[in-house]
């Protein structure tokens, strides 16, 4: 729409009909987060593409004039009436010095002849954001409705032992226990048919890295989220505000898939901070590689927390897991990533396997993702079919190696003493004549090098971690203060996201919760979010009866518990409970005729 001074009317006739205008709630510069007149704005760049992490620009109604030649300002009260049919359509803005082209969210009282809706008589309905009828996936009561139609259909079944009754009784009873699973099916990020935003649940964002990386996202037909990066380059989404309560029984599941444009694989790295209490200043970053996506489609990935490792030492320094953008190859070496089970103490975890067809070919570990780019070698879990070496440059240009056996198929560590060292034959910083080191003066190394001890034909030698081996998750309790995935290709790509949440979670995360019954409930169908944390349940919506034939005893305390903060609940539900079995029973008597 063209406003001018924060002015505009939309146009009378098709296709916009603004002679119709019912309500108009904001002009705005950017893209819509979902496809609702409320919705809420995100920036767009130039090229078009939508800006997940930044806000788009809103200009708030101040006053339309509808189909009734109404007047109505932002609040619904009516400032005029009468006026001429030629102003119906005008929308003005708060901002009245704003002009030029802007989007408008308005929806008019359409004539059922000019493809409005007819709202018949008795037929369900909804006046907010829009007067529109609801379906029937959408007919749910107001969570404390739920609980007295419970009591009611139980009352009737005992009464009648009719099967409409219990089948009834039975139904609200499954709805009403599932209002109290509060967060139980939130998500760090979600597959849905319903979003437009990859951004769904709690608090979540977005980063490139390099910075300038510029990143596009969509969903497909599956509702699986699109990221499309047109340059080689990192991107990490991250969740701050999903807070699963978690132990060492928990999983985390991820879900991804992708190929880059020349069909090569994506990496994908995941990271849970991780708190024993909710405060982030208390939490621990861990973390685990997954298997590289050979596929342009998705693959599931259900990690147990006790295999995600530290990722850095009390004194903020990292772990040197196994990681390909610090190994490199010469002489033919071929090297890879690995997702393995099993390793060293049973943990799973992201490997490095090299494969050596000779003994021309090397792999060496260097320290340059470090902050100081060097780092110390003390020792090295590994697992090789034949015999290697390691090899290194002391402080004073001396070549030093140390064996690594062959280890039969199984993990094993490696300790790297100076006294074991033996001093290499090959010395081109050093003259025949110069006196001989009897063990290396080293303390960091800038790189090392994994070479074949003999020449044996496709010799291949992985490993896990250089030096100190990271702890892994082994907390009773806990929450998950952020969720981070990270995603990373060698040329352009496109990656699929799909749910990423916690499974095995405890549902105690909240006070007096599994259990509560929540403030309001919003739900649609096919969706399972509940929306139903508006505001502070109230102590009179809880009802333990529903819990008492469901067998939830820990639900029916935790309602009992938070039914008990004023003393006059109690009285109030007794009283609400007679009330409900005297109208039913009188019901019963009426439908006896």
């Amino acid at each position: 729409m063209t406003f001018n001074k924060g002015k505009t009317q939309i146009p009378q006739g098709a296709p916009y009909w603004g002679e119709y205008l019912d309500i108009a709630t904001f002009a705005f510069d950017g893209t819509l987060a979902w496809d609702a007149i409320n919705a809420k704005v995100h920036a767009t760049d130039a090229a078009g593409n939508v800006d997940w992490s930044s806000e788009g620009k809103r200009y708030d109604v101040a006053w339309i004039i509808n189909w009734q030649g109404y007047q109505i300002n932002a609040d619904g009260d009516i400032l005029a009436k009468d006026l001429p049919a030629a102003q119906f359509g005008t929308v003005q803005l708060d901002d009245a010095t704003l002009d030029g082209s802007h989007k408008l969210n308005f929806a008019n009282r359409q004539p059922v002849e000019h493809g409005g809706v007819m709202i018949e008589r008795n037929q369900i309905q909804h006046n907010r954001p829009l007067h529109v009828p609801v379906p029937h996936n959408a007919m749910g009561n107001a969570a404390d409705a739920e609980l007295w139609f419970a009591d009611a259909c139980y009352l009737l079944y005992k009464i009648t032992g009719e099967q409409r009754y219990f089948k009834a009784w039975k139904s609200v009873e499954f709805t009403a226990i599932e209002y109290t699973d509060i967060d139980a099916q939130d998500k760090f990020f979600r597959q849905s048919l319903h979003a437009n935003t990859p951004f769904t649940d709690g608090i979540s964002y977005d980063w490139s890295y390099p910075a300038g990386a510029p990143v596009s996202y969509a969903r497909n037909a599956d509702g699986m989220i699109t990221l499309r990066k047109e340059v080689a380059s990192q991107q990490s989404l991250e969740q701050q505000s999903v807070w699963f309560r978690v132990g060492k029984q928990s999983k985390v599941r991820t879900t991804f898939g992708g190929v880059d444009d020349l069909n090569q694989p994506i990496s994908c790295k995941l990271q849970l901070s991780i708190a024993p209490e909710k405060e982030a200043a208390q939490a621990t970053e861990w973390g685990i590689g997954l298997p590289q996506s050979t596929l342009a489609q998705v693959k599931t990935y259900d990690i147990a927390l006790s295999s995600l490792a530290a990722l850095t030492r009390e004194d903020g320094s990292d772990y040197l897991l196994a990681d390909q953008r610090a190994v490199t190859d010469y002489g033919g070496c071929v090297i890879g990533s690995l997702f393995e089970e099993q390793v060293y103490d049973s943990r799973s975890a992201m490997v490095i396997n090299a494969r050596f067809p000779n003994d021309d070919a090397g792999m060496v570990i260097g320290a340059w993702l470090t902050a100081q780019e060097r780092f110390p070698v003390t020792q090295l879990v590994y697992r090789a079919d034949a015999d290697f070496n390691l090899r290194l440059e002391d402080d004073d240009k001396w070549r030093w190696y140390w064996m690594l056996p062959a280890t039969d198929g199984k993990w094993m560590l490696a300790t790297f003493s100076p006294d074991a060292a033996v001093l290499s034959g090959y010395q081109p910083d050093h003259q025949d004549g110069d006196v001989k080191p009897t063990r290396p003066n080293v303390s960091t190394v800038e790189q090392i090098t994994i070479l074949q001890d003999g020449n044996v034909a496709d010799a291949n030698f992985s490993y896990y971690v250089l030096n100190d081996i990271p702890p892994t998750f082994n907390a009773d309790d806990g929450y998950t203060i952020k969720y981070r995935i990270t995603l990373q290709a060698e040329n352009p790509y496109t990656a699929l996201l799909g749910d990423c949440t916690m499974l095995d979670h405890r549902q105690d995360s909240l006070f007096c919760t599994p259990g509560v019954i929540p403030f309001s409930n919003i739900y649609q169908a096919d969706s399972q979010q509940f929306d139903g944390w508006h505001g502070m349940p109230y102590p009179g919506y809880q009802y333990p009866f529903i819990f008492v034939h469901g067998r939830c005893r820990p639900r029916r305390r935790d309602a009992q518990q938070y039914g008990r903060v004023p003393v006059a609940i109690a009285t109030m539900v007794s009283a609400a409970v007679r009330r409900i079995r005297s109208r039913c029973f009188r019901l019963y008597l009426e439908s006896l005729g």
